[in-house]
């Protein structure tokens, strides 16, 4: 007897190795949901086609007529952008047209051998987080080629990007911390931005884990205005957390050490826990007791927020307080209130990006999208000296 199945697989890649014996020469990782100004590359690429066409006319195995043309077309484009940044260089560069979606912007980021090498996948990574905040467009990443030194893959690999609904993702506009494009001077803001700031991204990411945050931003940026603001807090609240449990932090987010407050109130927890005994919900009153040496949520945001020397004003801390509404359930759908919702939305945005950009040294304008018309901003340089060297 015979027998007959359907089994339905879903994958999350396919890799292709490719039977050469050729060395790789070069490694491109490949993104959908690139940014929309060209005016962000400078470097130029020259193309050169080259066409030969030949005809032979033979009668009775003799030739008695041929003919040879040639054609050459040639062109030129500004199509990627080249980076270094202390030990690392690689290319931006744009995917050609008629590769990839029509409704995305596709790019790709190339690493050379003969530049600083290929780094391994977790760097490649962090570097496209990083590339993904400065364009101000999550980069999803479709997958890597493999090139030997003739530009011929040894080894492609392609998989799903991250989201249900990519194409819509994909028509939303750049929304960068800094103003990037609008003059052909833009490919060289953008240089300097990734040269100067992407070391620090790769130094402090092993320590506040900044990518864990990230990802909480864009999935924050994907949601209905008014509900993504608890995701907003809690992308700065990781960053917070790890910011506190670092060894140079002067608060680690409590009042008083553990240690230090059972010292002081050891007899009175002592009489307070006789007391509760046996009292329904006794033990969950003791242990909120035992904690109140641990900081509020709004005092552990004051407190980092003075320990990197951030100016946060009145707008911003109303938006952080709005978080606590929507999180418990207390949000009202009126128009009045939707406006408000926006406001609070584009001002947590902005704090996000100020507490990037202030984490990573960076000193400068920066784009206030809590303000109506969208102003420029100045993000001075700290007054204080914040520790970053890890």
């Amino acid at each position: 007897e015979s027998s007959s199945c359907e089994i339905e697989i879903i994958t999350h890649g396919l890799k292709v190795n490719y039977q050469r014996e050729s060395k790789s020469a070069w490694l491109t990782d490949w993104y959908i949901n690139g940014p929309t100004s060209l005016l962000l590359f400078d470097g130029i690429t020259r193309r050169k086609i080259s066409e030969e066409c030949s005809r032979e006319r033979l009668y009775q195995n003799v030739t008695f007529h041929s003919i040879k043309t040639r054609n050459i077309s040639r062109g030129s484009s500004c199509d990627f952008l080249k980076v270094k940044a202390d030990d690392l260089e690689f290319i931006i560069t744009k995917v050609p047209e008629g590769i990839g979606p029509r409704w995305s912007s596709n790019i790709g980021i190339e690493y050379h051998e003969c530049m600083s090498g290929i780094p391994k996948v977790d760097e490649r990574e962090r570097i496209g987080e990083f590339c993904s905040f400065i364009f101000g467009r999550h980069l999803l990443p479709v997958g890597y080629t493999i090139y030997d030194e003739e530009g011929y893959p040894i080894e492609e690999y392609a998989r799903n990007p991250w989201g249900n609904n990519v194409r819509s993702l994909c028509s939303e506009p750049d929304i960068p911390p800094v103003r990037l494009n609008g003059d052909l001077t833009s490919g060289s803001k953008i240089r300097s931005l990734i040269s100067k700031l992407l070391p620090s991204y790769l130094k402090l990411n092993k320590h506040l884990h900044l990518s864990e945050s990230l990802w909480l931003y864009w999935i924050a940026r994907s949601m209905p205005i008014g509900t993504s603001l608890p995701l907003y807090a809690a992308a700065i609240e990781r960053i917070m957390n790890e910011w506190f449990k670092y060894k140079k932090t002067k608060t680690r987010g409590v009042y008083i050490s553990k240690d230090e407050f059972c010292k002081l109130l050891y007899d009175e927890i002592k009489a307070i826990k006789k007391n509760l005994q046996g009292k329904q919900y006794g033990d969950k009153i003791l242990s909120r007791i035992q904690d109140a040496y641990q900081m509020t949520i709004t005092d552990r945001f004051r407190f980092f927020f003075r320990e990197i020397d951030l100016d946060v004003r009145d707008r911003e801390w109303e938006a952080i307080h709005a978080r606590h509404k929507v999180a418990h359930g207390r949000i009202e759908f009126d128009e009045k209130e939707i406006l408000k919702y926006i406001r609070h939305t584009w001002t947590y945005d902005t704090l996000v990006h100020k507490i990037v950009l202030r984490l990573l040294g960076y000193s400068g304008d920066y784009i206030d999208r809590s303000d109506v018309e969208w102003k420029d901003e100045i993000l001075l340089p700290s007054k204080v000296k914040v520790e970053l060297d890890f």
